[in-house]
């Protein structure tokens, strides 16, 4: 249903899926199995706000696993997921910072999200005034530069010094 011509279909089976990965996440695997990834990532470009903000909640729902990133990194989900950083809607910011956060652990995602601009992307989004971005989006950053110098590099010539500094003085109740 997920690849049906009806968005009516595609958000019945998001929603189904969001449901799903959320109360028995042990199932992730079948998603996977049934080439699932791709299907899910095809949504993050369609023009309709609700069938992206559920597909990028499954994802994340998902994304810990490293078969999941895979998948997503074979479907080319980076520049996609990058994109989403500029989104509107805060849900869909915090959870393709999320999604970023595990691809960046896989295989050579470190580097190619850097140069598919994720770290400019992670930067700007550090202009939140939302806890739940702003606190996605730093561990992103922190995935990304993690034992990668041209990494920490970059993010002060992003100019993301000041923003990461002036997170660190936030009194939060997290």
């Amino acid at each position: 249903m997920l690849l049906s011509e009806s968005l009516m279909k595609k958000d019945a089976a998001v929603k189904c899926l969001e449901k799903l990965t959320k109360d028995t996440p042990e199932h992730w695997s079948y998603i996977v199995d049934s080439d699932g990834i791709p299907a899910l990532v095809n949504l993050l470009v369609l023009d309709n706000k609700a069938i992206k903000a559920m597909a990028v909640s499954v994802l994340c729902n998902i994304s810990e696993h490293r078969q999941v990133c895979q998948a997503l990194t074979t479907a080319n989900a980076g520049s996609i997921l990058v994109s989403l950083l500029g989104s509107h809607d805060n849900d869909i910011k915090a959870r393709a910072a999320i999604v970023l956060s595990d691809l960046g652990c896989t295989g050579d995602n470190q580097d190619d999200l850097v140069t598919q601009g994720a770290l400019s992307a992670l930067v700007a989004t550090l202009e939140s005034e939302l806890e739940d971005v702003l606190v996605n989006a730093v561990n992103a950053i922190r995935v990304l530069c993690m034992n990668h110098s041209d990494n920490q590099l970059e993010i002060a010539r992003c100019g993301g010094v000041e923003p990461l500094v002036e997170f660190l003085s936030i009194n939060s109740g997290m």
